[in-house]
């Protein structure tokens, strides 16, 4: 009876940990790596059961009047739409540990899209893993002011 008491509490436990590790993240902005960009997170996908994250800022926009523009897209009619406020981090599923898992990043300076993983690290920063196959690179971004 303990014992199931206590597993209970524990399972109990870990998903108001996900729930708030997911609260946390929704509509908070983030800066990259390089400090030259910023991204807020939303929900997104079926049932708003996803995370997605949009481009919200780019110092090379800021830094002058003309629109930084998507001319890294492989397909030709995307590449003069504007960077900023197009959807970049797309279709992540939170897992139990309340990473989020298996989304895709687009990385706009080479026009590619890779598979990739979110994960809230202890000290407060998000570590992203953008993946082919079984190569990953990491960034951690610092939370931002939007």
């Amino acid at each position: 009876m303990m014992k199931t008491l206590l597993a209970s509490l524990l399972a109990a436990a870990s998903a108001a940990s996900a729930a708030l590790a997911q609260d946390a993240l929704l509509g908070s902005t983030w800066l990259t790596e390089n400090g030259e960009a910023k991204v807020t997170f939303f929900q997104c996908g079926d049932n708003n059961a996803q995370l997605c994250g949009e481009l919200s800022w780019l110092q090379r926009q800021a830094e002058s009047d003309t629109p930084v523009l998507d001319a890294e897209n492989p397909d030709p009619d995307l590449r003069s739409r504007k960077l900023e406020g197009i959807t970049m981090l797309w279709g992540f599923e939170q897992d139990d540990d309340g990473d989020w898992r298996d989304g895709k990043l687009y990385k706009a300076d080479e026009g590619k899209t890779y598979r990739g993983n979110i994960l809230p690290q202890d000290d407060g920063t998000l570590k992203l893993e953008g993946c082919v196959f079984v190569i990953c690179k990491s960034q951690t971004w610092t939370r931002a002011e939007p």
